[in-house]
């Protein structure tokens, strides 16, 4: 532990925010494939963790994990814009409120045979989907943005896809 003494993330952080050596830290939400971590250290000084900060830290994890994903389901649920997030085959793994019934409603986005299609003759999402699950930088980033018709008296849907756990450059969100 003495060496993380040397380790900018230390001086940078965990020094000025007072933190110790002593630490523990668990992935939240990994079942699904957008994950949240959750680190607790002791005081400066204290450079062991006691055995029933451990047994309290591992009973609490499954309450913290459960309050995490509520909180965010109800943050993307009670937007105003539609919000889907889907995996790379674009099956929907979330849709919010607004989402739902815009996928009800012929409002440019549908699912067929399980997965996210855009109405009319083009099926750009799925190439921006695609991009996202590619490996490395690509020339234009993973995903990107897109203007969906769907109807000759509406407004196109503006669509943006981009990557929860990309490395490289990403669409920005609106």
């Amino acid at each position: 532990m003495r060496g993380l003494r040397s380790y900018p993330v230390f001086n940078e952080w965990f020094r000025p925010a007072k933190f110790g050596l002593a630490m523990m830290s668990a992935n939240l939400l990994v079942g699904d494939r957008v994950p949240a971590l959750i680190g607790v250290a002791n005081a400066p000084g204290k450079d062991e963790i006691m055995r029933e900060q451990m047994n309290v830290f591992k009973a609490a994890l499954p309450h913290i994990d459960r309050a995490v994903r509520i909180h965010r389901e109800d943050r993307l649920e009670n937007l105003q814009r539609s919000v889907l997030l889907v995996d790379g085959a674009a099956r929907v793994l979330f849709a919010n409120a607004a989402a739902r019934r815009r996928l009800g409603s012929r409002g440019g986005l549908v699912i067929k045979a399980g997965s996210l299609h855009s109405i009319g003759d083009s099926d750009g999402i799925r190439g921006l989907i695609a991009s996202c699950m590619r490996k490395g930088q690509t020339s234009n980033g993973h995903g990107g943005r897109i203007s969906i018709r769907h109807g000759p008296r509406r407004s196109p849907l503006r669509v943006t896809v981009t990557s929860l756990r990309s490395r490289g450059t990403v669409a920005e969100l609106p």
